[in-house]
């Protein structure tokens, strides 16, 4: 059985996509999932049909962002840290709510011989402070199901 963990971030206020986008871009998360650029595509109700492309121009998925924010659509992208292939899957709401799936190479540490955990901190303390310092958390929570 897989494990899937998540970190739930709750924003104070509402902040447009787009901001919380490009201030996790500037402090080091890129727009990348294997050379490619994968986003929820408008109209996807919910289907999470992601959709992968290597063309896509930021400024036009930039117009997919607010157009799904206009349609009251929640916004995914695939972000990776810095160079390495350590990637979220990143669900973001109106509200100012997060969803981060920690799905790709994720990062993880034995406590014994027979059990891994996710190291929560490694991706705490690459997405807290930049999003605090810019929008303000409000909180957040973290998952792991195994």
């Amino acid at each position: 059985m897989a494990t899937t963990s998540n970190i739930r971030i709750y924003l104070v206020g509402t902040t447009p996509s787009s901001k919380i986008i490009d201030n996790l871009m500037a402090n080091g998360w890129q727009l990348n999932d294997q050379g490619k650029i994968s986003y929820l595509p408008l109209g996807d109700k919910d289907n999470y049909d992601w959709q992968i492309q290597q063309d896509i121009d930021y400024l036009d998925l930039l117009k997919i962002v607010k157009n799904k924010e206009l349609n009251n659509e929640p916004v995914g992208i695939i972000m990776s840290w810095k160079n390495t292939a350590i990637g979220i899957s990143i669900i973001i709401r109106k509200e100012g709510t997060l969803s981060i799936d920690l799905n790709i190479n994720r990062q993880d540490f034995a406590l014994n011989d027979h059990y891994k955990i996710t190291d929560f901190q490694w991706y705490l303390k690459r997405l807290l402070p930049c999003l605090d310092d810019a929008f303000g958390v409000e909180s957040f929570s973290c998952e792991q199901h195994r």
